[in-house]
This record gives C-alpha cells, structure tokens and sequence, in this order.
C-alpha cells in the first residue's frame, strides 16, 4: 500500500546517509558552504554536482528550510488547504472526507500539501481545493466512459481520470455518491 507523506518522508531521511554517503547535518553544511543561494538553484547543483535525484534534493532542502516538517503533521496539512480564503470550503471537504471513509474500512485519507489522496488498495480519489470557491473531487475512473469532466494534473500524478466540481453542499448530490462508490469499487477489482 502506498505510505504516507509522512511515512515517505521518514524513509527517505531514515535512507539519506546510506543511499548518500552523507548524513543530512553534513548535506545541509555542504549546501550552505558552497550552494547556491536560491531553492531552485541549490536543487538543480545537488542533482548535477552530486548526482543526487529529485526527492533526495528535495528532502535536503525541505529540512534546511522547514518546508519538509510540514509532513509531520498531517493535520496541519489538511489545516493549510482551508487556511485563509480557503477556510469557507473546510465543511465540503469534511463531508466529502467522510463519505471517502464511509466506502469501506480499507480507505486510508493521505494528506499531501495541496489535496488529499483517498486510498485503497491504491489512490482511487483525491479531494483538492483547487480555487477559493471551489473543491474538485476528482476519481480513478479509467476505462469507464461517463459524462464527467476530464481531470488534469489532479492529485499530482495521472491516476485521476475525472473530476467533479464541488461548490456548495447541494453539489453533493447522489449522483456524486454513486460516482465515489463506483471509484472505490474499481480500484478493489483493478488491483490499483
């Protein structure tokens, strides 16, 4: 099953030194003595000058600047999502969190910075803020033809097939329900 960000996050730091050569307090003094001064940069310099890939760089530079300890909350990610002029949509996604975990026993709610992955056997549904005004629900629903809107770049990877735009609690209709169920089912049957 997949880890949590969390969970990932620990692996890889539990990992650096022997996927590295390096612990993280020596990665952190190198970049600091001889990186560059921007993020991007001191990304790209870990991946050139030593051959680093993305995540490690990333995970590396997280660390120094706090970004990645927000990873240990998952809470608190969920929290950042409806901070701010996001804060009205907070009861859809409670709503739409509970009908996710409503499907069976076996769904797991992932936390990420900005959406949260519904997982079963894999991520079958992620409920994203993705405007002030407006959560999209969005679902695995490959090789099923339906009539909803196609997602893109939706829960960060291309699992997601379909979203459903939710703005107010009378979107959450039966129809959304039956959609949900039909996501999770299909991921039980699919294997992923």
């Amino acid at each position: 099953m997949a880890k949590s960000p969390k969970e990932m996050m620990a692996a890889m730091l539990g990992n650096l030194e022997a996927r590295t050569g390096k612990p993280l307090a020596e990665w952190m003094a190198i970049v600091e003595a001889e990186g560059p001064a921007a993020r991007a940069e001191r990304q790209k310099w870990l991946k050139q000058a030593y051959g680093l890939g993305q995540n490690t760089a990333m995970v590396i530079l997280g660390k120094m600047d706090g970004s990645a300890d927000a990873y240990e909350d998952a809470t608190g990610l969920v929290d950042g999502q409806y901070a701010g002029p996001k804060a009205a949509l907070r009861p859809l996604y409670e709503t739409l969190a509970a009908m996710g975990q409503a499907l069976g026993a076996d769904v797991t709610l992932k936390p990420c910075r900005t959406y949260v992955s519904l997982v079963r056997r894999s991520q079958f549904a992620v409920i994203q803020a993705t405007t002030r005004t407006r959560i999209d629900l969005g679902l695995n629903l490959r090789g099923i033809e339906c009539g909803l809107t196609p997602a893109k770049n939706l829960g960060g990877g291309d699992a997601i097939t379909h979203r459903i735009p939710i703005a107010a609690a009378a979107d959450v209709t039966p129809a959304v329900r039956e959609w949900f169920a039909k996501a999770y089912a299909l991921n039980a049957k699919s294997g992923g």
